[in-house]
């Protein structure tokens, strides 16, 4: 957000060609590694090689948003913009045209072994590891791949609950999820506190090693043996959360109806 607003100056369509350009080419960095102790391994760290960060030999801290990468992201968002405040149905063609472009080229990608990431797709020993294999793409950061495939299929969604909207489709529905909508970064913070709580309860309960949850970034540096849950556990836990969270996020939503505190508007 701090480079979106320096950028802010340049035109729209300016900002959109940046930001593709930075989505684009920003894997040809992928070869360039820097290993710790190297005196330029915070900064490239930070720019575009997420890992740990230490002081004196001990992980002290995680950095999974690489900032190169996610500065593309928020500038084509930004230049997106436009089309949201055009006609309905103008919108919805453009959305659903771009959805359409950005998965065929993902799969066209993946399928010929292209650039964009570094995981390499894979006929594997069923459909079911083969299709894996196929989706499996970088997050962190996130490769060109990903970023086609999120991008198309977001801007699918777009046009069909913007459809919804406007023909006024399931409006129950739109409501509890617009709750999630109106307080985002809200109920970001609150749901990995939430689980983070969770997970040293149960492993707590469970009679195992709860102070492991206490290192910093414990899931991505290693796994607590013996614990955890299957592909159904995990989604039930999911929809318990979205569920347990529903009314803060609603309450906090009633708090910005209400008020006009400046910060307000950053959560």
């Amino acid at each position: 957000m701090v480079f979106l607003a320096a950028l802010q100056g340049l035109p729209t369509l300016s900002i959109g060609l940046i930001g593709g350009a930075i989505i684009l080419l920003h894997n040809t960095l992928d070869s360039i590694t820097v290993r710790p102790g190297n005196a330029s391994y915070v900064l490239w760290t930070i720019l575009h090689q997420p890992g740990p960060l230490f002081f004196h030999g001990h992980i002290v801290t995680m950095v999974l948003y690489a900032v190169v990468p996610w500065i593309g992201v928020i500038a084509v968002g930004y230049a997106f913009g436009p089309v949201v405040v055009l006609a309905p149905e103008r919108r919805q063609r453009i959305a659903c045209g771009l959805g359409a472009l950005f998965l065929a080229a993902f799969a066209a990608l993946r399928l010929l072994h292209g650039y964009g990431d570094r995981f390499v797709f894979g006929r594997m020993a069923t459909a079911s590891k083969t299709a894996m294999s196929f989706l499996e793409v970088e997050k962190y950061p996130p490769s060109l791949q990903y970023l086609l495939a999120t991008f198309g299929v977001l801007l699918f969604l777009y046009a069909l609950l913007d459809r919804a909207v406007q023909r006024d489709w399931l409006k129950p529905v739109r409501s509890f999820f617009e709750t999630f909508g109106r307080v985002p970064f809200f109920y970001y913070v609150l749901h990995i506190y939430t689980l983070h709580a969770a997970a040293l309860l149960l492993t707590a309960a469970e009679g195992m090693n709860w102070r492991f949850w206490l290192q910093p970034a414990a899931v991505f540096i290693d796994h607590l043996r013996g614990w955890g849950f299957n592909l159904p556990g995990v989604y039930l836990v999911w929809l318990l959360l979205v569920l347990a969270l529903y009314l803060p996020c609603k309450w906090f939503a009633s708090v910005k109806a209400r008020r006009r505190d400046w910060w307000l508007s950053y959560l």
